[in-house]
Formats: C-alpha cells, structure tokens, sequence
C-alpha cells in the first residue's frame, strides 16, 4: 500500500495514501483532508502559490502508486517520490 509522508519540520505524519483525502490552498497555507473527518492546518503565510499548487497536485494526480513525501520546509521540492522500501 501506497504511503504520503509530510514532515513539517520535527513534525512527521505518515500515513496510508488513501487516508488521505485531499489537499487545499488556503490564505494561511495548505490543509491537509483526512478520511473521519480530521484535518493538519498548516499555517505558512509565504509560502508560494505554486508550492501549495504541487502540494495539492500531489495528493490528486501526481505519483498515485508511489510512496510520497511533502516536506513542508522546502519550498524548491516540496513534493518528491519515496523511492526506498
């Protein structure tokens, strides 16, 4: 089964992909949907609008059977393929 990490600086969340339901932009930043009605608001007024785009991209359509990892604190590849096992 298919995983998403997000890390957030000393903060990590890892879960099953398909826990996760979506991703949004917001004002402040991203929110992250989970399945059972919880949700990861992640507060990053300066974040760039395409870094939330590919964030958001991400969880939708981008690498839908591969382990991903959106890490928060990089804003020039925030979202990249886990490749190990």
């Amino acid at each position: 089964m298919a995983k998403v990490t997000i890390k957030n600086q000393d903060l990590e969340i890892k879960v099953d992909k398909k826990m996760l339901v979506n991703a949004e932009q917001t004002p402040e930043g991203v929110v992250f949907n989970f399945q059972g009605g919880s949700n990861y608001y992640v507060i990053a007024t300066y974040m760039p609008l395409e870094v939330k785009e590919k964030i958001k991209q991400s969880v939708t359509e981008l690498f839908e059977d591969a382990n991903i990892v959106i890490d928060l604190t990089n804003y020039k590849n925030p979202v990249y393929a886990d490749l190990t096992k």
